[in-house]
């Protein structure tokens, strides 16, 4: 079974919770983390616990970030949706902590805005004048509405959204496994959202990147500017509302 999301939508929590509740093993297509650094983690995700498993069901759980799946028979997906505004927020902050050499996120300023008027290139120089976030919304943004458009194109199995899952897990968990045709009772599924709390996720990064706090809905409020927020809904806002978000300008 898939779980599937843009980054910063999630998934690796809603994986870990169904490894844990469907007693499944845990694979990450995307990640280099090693479980077996991790034993607390890695003894919940190995599909070896003591209540039943729908492995031979579902299969394992695999996490992707992936637009395409080489998809077999009729294998289960789980999309994960998150507020847009919100995963830009954290998609940025995340690549401000671990930039990578290879994977120029953020454009330099290599030449003045200046100087590129000069050239003529206005486009160019107008996005130098933006703000480092702004350069990276106007950078990304486009690939998140395409990520979303084309897995609800799919129409996966479930779609669960990040603020319900938050919010109302046991309520968001127990519904997902009656649309994945399997009985898991209620007090596996609370165990499952105890042992994954806040305070676990922020161990392993999920929620917070250095002093940003970036995991709580709506906190694109705090950081977006008037221009960014127009700008979004310029790109996203039709795909926002189709998710059940509130647009604002």
């Amino acid at each position: 079974m898939y779980v599937i999301g843009y980054p910063e939508s999630q998934t690796r929590w809603l994986a870990y919770l169904l490894a844990y509740c469907l007693n499944t093993q845990y694979s990450d297509l995307d990640s280099t983390h090693n479980l077996s650094k991790d034993e607390d983690l890695k003894s919940y995700l190995q599909g070896n616990l003591v209540h039943p498993s729908y492995q031979a069901q579902l299969g394992k759980i695999i996490r992707t970030h992936s637009i395409s799946i080489s998809q077999q028979d009729k294998t289960p997906i789980v999309y994960v949706v998150r507020d847009g505004r919100d995963v830009m927020l954290s998609y940025y902050y995340r690549q401000q902590s671990s930039p990578s050499k290879d994977n120029p996120h953020i454009p330099q300023k290599t030449f003045t805005s200046k100087v590129y008027r000069k050239l003529g290139l206005k486009q160019l120089s107008t996005s130098l004048e933006l703000s480092p976030f702004s350069r990276f919304l106007h950078h990304h943004l486009s690939e998140w509405v395409s990520h979303v458009n084309t897995w609800l194109n799919h129409q996966p199995t479930a779609i669960i959204r990040y603020e319900d899952l938050l919010s109302i897990p046991e309520e968001t968990l127990a519904s997902l496994m009656m649309r994945l045709g399997v009985e898991v009772s209620s007090e596996i599924i609370q165990q499952g959202v105890k042992i994954f709390n806040s305070e676990y996720l922020s161990k392993y990064q999920l929620i917070k990147y250095r002093k940003q706090s970036i995991g709580n809905p709506g906190d694109w409020e705090k950081y977006f500017s008037k221009q960014e927020t127009i700008y979004f809904q310029e790109i996203a806002g039709q795909i926002l509302c189709t998710l059940g978000y509130e647009s604002k300008t």
